[in-house]
């Protein structure tokens, strides 16, 4: 199975993701918005993930891809597709399942305490999930809810930090495919009066970086296995026909 990564800025890029899938052998269409993609056809599509980005997901006019990529997410959830959403790709799932993206009361920017929901034990997409874990969040939107979705997880500032909708599709608000070189590029792109905070607030405990790194491998094996037949049990049917 193939998977698509949709990105939308330079910045904002797959980091770890592509350790995955290195180590998974997995194979990969890159669409990089940015660089003048447009979304392929559903049904070239089995497995999806979204990137984040610093645009808001209701900026039609300034990202006019935003539209094309919310219809697209809509009618790939609805198909039972494999959809993994980062922080915007969150967002954008959420809006393409009617839940309106806005403006959070108070935006999360640093280690945040990410705690599980008690909802989350009724998929196995969220076996991975601690009860309670800092990962990075960089994000200034939130939303609620989608209709018969799983909430997963929470924080003291935002509700709405993970769920799963359907067998196939996992969003997470936060960023735990983040790693040093991305937050890096993140900080030197803020002012600079705000950048020494910012290092200290990301950087003080690189550490955290590979423990952050391990349960996003496990949340990504946990969603892309989930449902898929065994080798195996392929190979034994067709032996048998």
């Amino acid at each position: 199975m193939r998977l698509h990564i949709f990105q939308h800025e330079a910045s904002c890029g797959p980091a770890t993701l592509l350790e995955w899938t290195a180590s998974r052998g997995i194979e990969l269409n890159w669409v990089r918005f940015d660089e003048g993609a447009t979304v392929p056809p559903l049904a070239e599509v089995e497995a999806l993930v979204i990137l984040g980005g610093s645009m808001n997901a209701y900026q039609d006019e300034q990202f006019p891809h935003l539209a094309s990529v919310r219809a697209f997410t809509r009618e790939a959830l609805l198909a039972g597709k494999k959809v993994f959403g980062i922080c915007l790709g969150a967002q954008i799932m959420a809006d393409a399942l009617g839940s309106r993206v806005v403006r959070a009361p108070i935006p999360e920017k640093g280690w945040v305490e990410i705690s599980r929901h008690s909802e989350a034990s009724q998929s196995p997409l969220f076996d991975w999930l601690p009860e309670n874990y800092r990962f990075i969040s960089w994000h200034g939107d939130t939303f609620a809810m989608p209709a018969s979705a799983i909430h997963g997880a929470t924080s003291a500032n935002c509700s709405a930090q993970a769920f799963v909708w359907g067998q196939n599709a996992l969003a997470v608000q936060f960023h735990p495919e983040a790693d040093v070189p991305t937050i890096e590029g993140w900080i030197n792109d803020e002012p600079e009066e705000n950048q020494v905070f910012l290092r200290v607030q990301f950087l003080s405990d690189e550490a955290l970086f590979e423990s952050q790194k391990r349960l996003f491998f496990q949340a990504l094996d946990a969603w892309w296995f989930h449902n898929q037949v065994p080798r195996t049990s392929i190979s034994s049917s067709n032996s048998n026909t």
